[in-house]
């Protein structure tokens, strides 16, 4: 500790490192183009550049010369005699140019333009038929009319039965009665009255036994007659219907007929305009050609060939390469600050062997204790901006961080960051004339 400190070299100035780098870009820019200013000749020309001065700051300007080779020259001299020529004939013809333009297109003597084919009508043929006369079929009973139909064949049936079980029972009631005095029963009787109950109870039943037959064969009859009647509408009502198709059908073949012609004399008027706009178009044409003529033969005039210009190649650039003042006074610096550093490390080795010793018990809680026993008066340089490959490897009491690095002039450390003793023990931290930080350890 007894050795005094050095004193940390002063940094460039950045306003002198940039006008030197910028005065090295300036010249080294002069330089290149002066070697890329290349004169050249060739069969068609020459290429040649000149220095005429120099601009405001201090930069030469040159001007670049091209000249055509004497045959060329006589080429180009020739061509704009040419052209000066055409370019008079073109002012004789932009009169006649003028007065064709200055006249309004004419459509007069252009057929007439065919813009409708008029409406599409084919001829009608009729209406459809679109219900079925049933004026001539016969009419269904029903209804009432079916009731009493039905009631009459009943009737009817019954008047026949009975016309038959009416005189035989009759007969069969005569006999009965003989039977019974000729027997010796006495009327109104017993016996008498069980004989005509017995006979009175089998004609009703012949007589229902009558009934139900006309009922059935009533229903029979009248279901009969109503098919016979349904079948003769059925057959009346198809033949109303096959003749409403067979109108409709000739309706609808002589409506396809009257199209096919309508179309076909539509196709026709098409056909005969679509003939007649080409002819319109191709007179509009014609005209217009006729109109643009003298245009094309003015601009026919006014062009013509032009003499190439040489065709130089080009020149491989030479560059000078840029000197990096800026990097030769950063090397320079780094140099001074190295020798700093180092007599700086070699002031410092007997508080980092101290502290080295001390930080090796960091972890194990006794840390602290063997680095304040007479380190109070030791101070390194713990700047981060010194360090690299900084690790962490154990806490100290004051709840920061224990660390290993390397100083950025190689030389490896151990202890804490300046700027984490700084958050708790501000009093702890010097500030090198340098810059950097440094880190009373003794007062840790």
């Amino acid at each position: 500790m007894g050795k005094s400190s050095p004193k940390a070299p002063a940094p460039p100035d950045p306003n002198v490192v940039a006008a030197a780098q910028t005065q090295q870009n300036k010249d080294t820019a002069i330089a290149n183009a002066a070697l890329n200013r290349i004169d050249q000749v060739t069969p068609w020309g020459n290429l040649t550049y000149s220095q005429n001065g120099v601009d405001a700051n201090g930069i030469p300007k040159y001007t670049q010369t091209v000249a055509l080779s004497p045959e060329q020259q006589k080429l180009l001299d020739s061509q704009n005699g040419i052209s000066q020529a055409l370019a008079n004939l073109g002012l004789s013809q932009l009169n006649t140019t003028t007065q064709t333009l200055g006249q309004p297109f004419n459509y007069n003597g252009a057929p007439n333009q065919v813009n409708s084919l008029g409406n599409f009508n084919p001829v009608s043929y009729g209406s459809i038929q679109n219900d079925v006369d049933v004026s001539k079929v016969p009419s269904l009973i029903g209804g009432q009319d079916l009731v009493k139909d039905l009631q009459t064949q009943r009737d009817a049936l019954y008047n026949q039965q009975t016309a038959f079980l009416d005189p035989q029972w009759k007969q069969d009631q005569s006999d009965l009665e003989n039977k019974l005095v000729q027997q010796g029963i006495a009327q109104n009787s017993d016996a008498w009255n069980r004989a005509v109950g017995d006979f009175s109870r089998n004609k009703e039943f012949a007589y229902g036994n009558a009934r139900n037959s006309a009922i059935t064969g009533g229903g029979a009859e009248q279901s009969r007659l109503f098919g016979i009647g349904l079948a003769s509408n059925q057959n009346a009502y198809n033949q109303a219907l096959q003749n409403a198709q067979f109108h409709n059908s000739a309706q609808a073949q002589g409506f396809g007929q009257a199209f096919q012609n309508s179309q076909a004399g539509f196709n026709q008027n098409l056909a005969n305009a679509n003939l007649q706009n080409q002819g319109r178009n191709q007179y509009i044409n014609e005209q217009n050609y006729l109109r643009q003529q003298p245009l094309n033969e003015l601009n026919a005039l006014r062009s013509g060939s032009q003499v190439t210009a040489p065709q130089f190649s080009g020149v491989p650039q030479a560059l000078i390469g840029n000197t990096d003042v800026t990097g030769l006074y950063n090397n320079q610096y780094q140099g001074q600050l190295a020798a700093y550093n180092a007599q700086q490390a070699s002031n410092n080795s007997l508080t980092s062997g101290l502290f080295g010793l001390g930080s090796a018990f960091a972890g194990s809680g006794t840390g602290s204790a063997l680095i304040g026993q007479g380190l109070s008066a030791l101070a390194a340089f713990s700047d981060r901006r010194l360090k690299t490959d900084i690790e962490r490897i154990g806490t100290h009491d004051l709840g920061i961080g224990l660390y290993k690095w390397n100083y950025v002039w190689g030389q490896p450390g151990i202890g804490v960051m300046a700027d984490e003793v700084e958050n708790i023990r501000p009093d702890a931290v010097i500030m090198h004339p340098s810059g950097y930080k440094m880190v009373n350890y003794g007062a840790l």
